[in-house]
Protein backbone atom coordinates (compact mmCIF):
# COMPACT_ATOMS: atom_id res chain seq x y z
CA UNK A 1 0.00 0.00 0.00
CA UNK A 2 1.45 3.33 -0.86
CA UNK A 3 0.74 6.45 1.36
CA UNK A 4 0.79 9.49 -0.94
CA UNK A 5 0.76 11.57 1.82
CA UNK A 6 3.89 10.88 3.91
CA UNK A 7 6.91 12.78 2.38
CA UNK A 8 10.75 13.12 3.94
CA UNK A 9 12.28 16.00 4.02
CA UNK A 10 16.28 16.86 4.00
CA UNK A 11 18.27 19.50 4.52
CA UNK A 12 21.54 19.49 2.70
CA UNK A 13 23.54 23.04 3.03
CA UNK A 14 22.72 26.46 3.55
CA UNK A 15 25.32 29.55 3.71
CA UNK A 16 27.63 30.55 0.90
CA UNK A 17 27.34 27.50 -0.96
CA UNK A 18 27.42 29.20 -4.34
CA UNK A 19 31.37 30.14 -3.56
CA UNK A 20 32.87 26.48 -5.06
CA UNK A 21 31.01 23.69 -6.48
CA UNK A 22 28.95 21.94 -4.25
CA UNK A 23 27.72 18.25 -4.73
CA UNK A 24 24.62 17.33 -2.16
CA UNK A 25 24.54 14.36 -0.04
CA UNK A 26 23.67 11.40 -1.45
CA UNK A 27 19.60 10.36 -1.51
CA UNK A 28 18.46 6.81 -2.18
CA UNK A 29 15.07 6.55 -4.17
CA UNK A 30 14.56 2.83 -2.88
CA UNK A 31 11.77 3.41 -0.98
CA UNK A 32 10.49 6.53 -2.47
CA UNK A 33 8.63 7.48 -6.08
CA UNK A 34 10.53 10.85 -6.17
CA UNK A 35 12.96 13.59 -5.11
CA UNK A 36 12.89 17.36 -5.39
CA UNK A 37 15.67 19.16 -4.97
CA UNK A 38 14.98 22.83 -4.07
CA UNK A 39 17.73 25.07 -4.22
CA UNK A 40 17.33 28.97 -3.41
CA UNK A 41 19.35 31.90 -3.33
CA UNK A 42 19.59 35.29 -1.83
CA UNK A 43 19.85 38.68 -2.85
CA UNK A 44 23.37 39.75 -4.07
CA UNK A 45 25.89 39.94 -7.01
CA UNK A 46 24.19 38.05 -10.07
CA UNK A 47 25.95 35.28 -11.18
CA UNK A 48 25.41 31.82 -13.13
CA UNK A 49 25.69 28.39 -12.18
CA UNK A 50 25.08 24.98 -13.87
CA UNK A 51 22.58 22.68 -11.67
CA UNK A 52 23.17 18.53 -12.57
CA UNK A 53 21.54 15.64 -10.94
CA UNK A 54 23.82 12.61 -11.17
CA UNK A 55 22.79 8.79 -10.76
CA UNK A 56 24.92 6.48 -8.96
CA UNK A 57 25.36 2.87 -8.12
CA UNK A 58 27.56 3.28 -4.38
CA UNK A 59 28.10 5.55 -2.27
CA UNK A 60 31.87 5.97 -3.84
CA UNK A 61 30.40 6.29 -7.47
CA UNK A 62 31.34 9.55 -9.26
CA UNK A 63 27.76 9.11 -10.90
CA UNK A 64 26.41 9.62 -14.34
CA UNK A 65 24.80 12.99 -15.50
CA UNK A 66 20.88 12.11 -15.93
CA UNK A 67 17.95 14.18 -17.30
CA UNK A 68 16.09 15.45 -14.68
CA UNK A 69 12.85 17.97 -14.95
CA UNK A 70 12.26 21.56 -13.79
CA UNK A 71 9.26 22.01 -11.69
CA UNK A 72 7.07 25.03 -12.06
CA UNK A 73 5.28 27.26 -9.40
CA UNK A 74 2.42 25.21 -10.30
CA UNK A 75 4.24 22.35 -8.48
CA UNK A 76 4.25 20.40 -12.24
CA UNK A 77 7.09 19.36 -14.11
CA UNK A 78 7.51 22.32 -16.94
CA UNK A 79 10.32 21.67 -18.84
CA UNK A 80 12.39 18.49 -18.89
CA UNK A 81 16.47 18.93 -19.16
CA UNK A 82 19.56 17.10 -20.72
CA UNK A 83 22.01 15.48 -18.87
CA UNK A 84 24.04 18.78 -19.26
CA UNK A 85 21.97 20.49 -16.75
CA UNK A 86 20.40 23.76 -16.82
CA UNK A 87 22.01 27.18 -15.87
CA UNK A 88 20.67 28.74 -12.56
CA UNK A 89 20.50 32.76 -11.60
CA UNK A 90 21.45 33.13 -8.09
CA UNK A 91 21.97 36.54 -6.44
CA UNK A 92 20.02 39.47 -7.82
CA UNK A 93 16.37 39.92 -5.93
CA UNK A 94 16.72 36.42 -5.01
CA UNK A 95 15.07 33.10 -6.58
CA UNK A 96 14.71 29.62 -6.10
CA UNK A 97 15.01 26.66 -8.55
CA UNK A 98 13.16 23.09 -8.30
CA UNK A 99 14.87 19.98 -9.78
CA UNK A 100 12.98 16.62 -9.97
CA UNK A 101 14.19 12.78 -10.78
CA UNK A 102 12.01 9.68 -9.89
CA UNK A 103 12.88 6.20 -9.30
CA UNK A 104 11.96 4.97 -12.31
CA UNK A 105 14.75 7.42 -14.28
CA UNK A 106 17.42 6.38 -11.96
CA UNK A 107 16.49 2.56 -12.47
CA UNK A 108 16.80 2.79 -16.17
CA UNK A 109 20.28 3.89 -15.38
CA UNK A 110 21.04 0.93 -13.39
CA UNK A 111 20.73 3.67 -10.52
CA UNK A 112 19.89 3.52 -6.80
CA UNK A 113 20.92 6.80 -4.95
CA UNK A 114 21.20 10.06 -5.97
CA UNK A 115 23.06 13.91 -5.77
CA UNK A 116 22.58 17.14 -6.91
CA UNK A 117 25.51 19.03 -8.22
CA UNK A 118 25.83 22.57 -8.57
CA UNK A 119 28.83 24.53 -10.25
CA UNK A 120 30.77 27.30 -8.29
CA UNK A 121 30.29 31.57 -8.92
CA UNK A 122 33.89 31.92 -7.90
CA UNK A 123 34.00 34.55 -5.38
CA UNK A 124 30.54 34.49 -4.69
CA UNK A 125 28.85 35.76 -1.47
CA UNK A 126 25.18 35.03 -2.13
CA UNK A 127 23.65 33.32 0.88
CA UNK A 128 21.85 29.40 -0.19
CA UNK A 129 20.39 26.61 0.52
CA UNK A 130 19.89 23.53 -1.13
CA UNK A 131 16.51 21.32 0.66
CA UNK A 132 15.33 17.98 -0.63
CA UNK A 133 11.78 15.96 -0.45
CA UNK A 134 10.86 12.70 -1.41
CA UNK A 135 7.43 11.72 -2.13
CA UNK A 136 5.34 8.80 -1.98
CA UNK A 137 7.03 6.08 0.37
CA UNK A 138 6.37 2.40 -0.44
CA UNK A 139 6.58 1.49 3.30
CA UNK A 140 6.60 3.68 6.46
CA UNK A 141 10.11 4.73 7.57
Amino acid sequence: MTNNILTKYGFDKAGAIFASAFTSTDYTLTNYKYIDFIVASGEGEQASITAQIYGKSTKDDIGQALPFRVIGNNGMPEEYIEAEGVGLNIGGNGSMAVYRITADDLSKGGFDRVALKLTAATESTVIGSVTTVRYEPRYTE
